[in-house]
């Protein structure tokens, strides 16, 4: 027996495998299939080794079952097919081999949004067009997904009692957001690794390397807790409205009939959409969809490593989308360009911790992200580089500040001065006493004379 029933599905040949799953393709029924395997067991034969562990071990309590993400994948794509017309968004339903934990579903033709933006590369004009056409594709989808009789039935799916279309806890939240800043602090931080070096040699290590961690916030008088809540009290506001989706089923309930949580599909980038020049395409990958704001698909789609554009450009698209007559499943402008911005910050504190824990190997075969020749350390500094020189100034100084000042009240700009101002004291400063001075990483931006310059402190205060 291979990894799946012979009599379902025949000649199934390895297409991509992951750590999580292994997508196949093969024939069922006469007809091109895909099949997705969740179960390591069975496809463990075809993955690669990629001779070097990550130091870093997974935290923060949201992994789950193998078993878990099959199900979720498996209801979820024959929920969406019950209710589709000729007209799909979503591969066509085959068969699941259960006992093996396998998807058969129909075999797309034709090219992702990924390989499109890789094709073009430098090609502006061409980029731009099919930037447009995801986050069209985005709309599509949440149009779909969030019709009441879809969005009721993908809400009533369970596995083991814990329901698989949510809201994500505010603990795990907290659970993701602590992992993050201590990759940040100790692959980034200039002081730490002046003071303590290289602490995660390994993940044995890892334990010992949280408690260095702990000793050098504390003499900068920060503590972990306090820059995981301030930030995450933030980011609560300005996408809740200061409401507790969290604790008060009534507050949920209402933010979802105001359409700031919504189903999303939680990974919406280039990778996970098949490209259609007439029409749409098709939307695949199920196993992230949840409960959430909107503006995560936006940013998921827009901002992804193959077709991200500058922090500007950003901008000019977002305004064209919420322009674009065809989307009508947008919220207003005032309510989207704040939570866009701040989907997109917590966004990069994932990318960039994510980038700290792949080993060289695996920033090796990423080589396409960065300009041809780049070496590893350049590969892992992109996005770093990226999140510092452009997006924190474009948003405190430039055009970004001038539209977001637009749409009062911002707490957007709060968020960023606070953690630009941890950023600075702990990140960025190569002194290791307590509360060093700040690093003025953007006076020559400040001297250009664009947004506020008159040293206005943010309204959340670092000493928390």
């Amino acid at each position: 027996m291979g990894f799946i029933d012979d009599k379902l599905c025949r000649d199934p040949t390895p297409l991509l495998v992951t750590s999580s799953s292994a997508v196949f393709t093969g024939t069922y029924d006469g007809n091109d299939a895909i099949i997705k395997c969740f179960n390591p067991r069975k496809y463990g034969k075809y993955r690669k080794g990629s001779g070097s562990k990550p130091a870093v071990p997974h935290e923060g309590g949201y992994r789950k079952s193998s078993g878990f993400y099959f199900d979720k994948d498996a209801k979820i794509l024959y929920c969406l097919n019950k209710y589709s017309g000729e007209d799909s968004i979503v591969p066509e339903f085959y068969n699941v081999d259960i006992r093996n934990m396998s998807i058969i579903m129909e075999r797309v033709q034709g090219d992702t949004f990924a390989t499109k933006f890789r094709e073009y590369g430098g090609d502006i004009k061409n980029k731009r067009i099919y930037q447009r056409r995801m986050l069209e594709h985005v709309a599509k989808f949440h149009e779909f997904v969030n019709r009441d009789e879809v969005r009721e039935e993908l809400r009533s799916f369970s596995y083991k009692g814990k329901p698989l279309v949510e809201l994500r806890g505010l603990d795990e939240l907290k659970g993701r957001l602590t992992h993050q800043i201590r990759i940040l602090i100790c692959k980034y931080s200039v002081g730490y690794k002046q003071k303590y070096g290289d602490t995660e040699r390994s993940s044995r290590d890892w334990p010992q390397t949280k408690r260095c961690i702990n000793r050098y916030l504390d003499s900068h008088d920060y503590t972990i807790k306090e820059v995981v809540n301030t930030i995450l009290e933030n980011h609560i506001a300005i996408l809740y409205d200061d409401k507790d989706p969290f604790s008060s089923k009534q507050d949920l309930e209402n933010l979802i009939d105001q359409r700031k949580i919504s189903v999303v599909h939680g990974d919406f980038n280039p990778a996970n959409v098949i490209y259609r020049r007439i029409g749409h395409g098709k939307v695949f990958d199920f196993d992230e969809v949840q409960l959430a704001h909107s503006a995560l698909d936006v940013v998921h789609a827009l901002y992804h490593r193959a077709s991200s554009p500058t922090e500007s450009r950003g901008l000019d698209l977002l305004e064209q989308y919420r322009n674009n007559p065809e989307v009508n499943y947008m919220e207003p402008w005032d309510s989207l360009l704040p939570t866009v911005v701040e989907t997109r910050f917590m966004r990069f504190l994932e990318i960039i911790a994510g980038d700290g824990k792949r080993t060289d190997d695996e920033l090796r075969s990423m080589e396409w992200l960065a300009e041809p020749g780049s070496s590893v350390q350049e590969i892992r500094m992109k996005n770093f580089n990226q999140f510092t020189n452009e997006f924190i100034p474009l948003f405190l100084y430039g055009e970004g500040y001038n539209a977001l000042s637009q749409v009062p009240p911002s707490k957007v700009t709060d968020q960023l001065y606070y953690f630009r101002q941890f950023f600075n004291n702990v990140i960025k400063s190569n002194k290791t006493g307590r509360k060093s001075s700040m690093v003025r990483t953007f006076e020559r931006i400040q001297k250009g004379g664009k947004g506020r310059t008159n040293g206005k402190k943010s309204a959340v205060s670092s000493d928390g």
